[in-house]
């Protein structure tokens, strides 16, 4: 009797498709919520004009629902990028509070973000 008979062929050939499967899911381990932001970072950036001020300001607030949601935080630069947004689009009470939310999320970008607010702050009194 063979050891490798059609029924034993069979299982061992089940199981090795189980595993190649697998290992064919992809689980996101990623520490932060990024969604759309780097693909949004990179039209912003190289294909301005293709998306504008308000749809990226769409687009990142939608992100931050779905990071929250999910419960992983949000990424890195995304509050300080929509913060600049809001700057651009001439909100310059949203752009602060996005920033401070990024400075809030990430002590570490304390420097910058205050230089920002600051700069904001002073176009704001400018303004007046």
């Amino acid at each position: 009797m063979s050891v490798f008979n059609s029924t034993n062929g069979l299982k061992i050939m089940l199981v090795v498709t189980g595993l190649l499967l697998s290992g064919c899911t992809v689980k996101d381990t990623r520490m932060y919520y990024w969604g759309n932001y780097e693909r949004m970072l990179y039209a912003h950036h190289l294909k301005s004009e293709e998306v504008s001020s308000l749809q990226e300001i769409e687009i990142l607030t939608q992100d931050i629902d779905k990071a929250l949601a999910s419960g992983k935080p949000v990424a890195p630069g995304i509050h300080a990028h929509l913060g600049m947004l809001y700057a651009s689009m001439g909100d310059l009470d949203a752009a602060v509070d996005a920033l401070n939310r990024e400075k809030q999320s990430f002590p570490e970008s304390r420097v910058l973000i205050d230089g920002f607010i600051q700069r904001i702050s002073n176009a704001k009194a400018i303004t007046k």
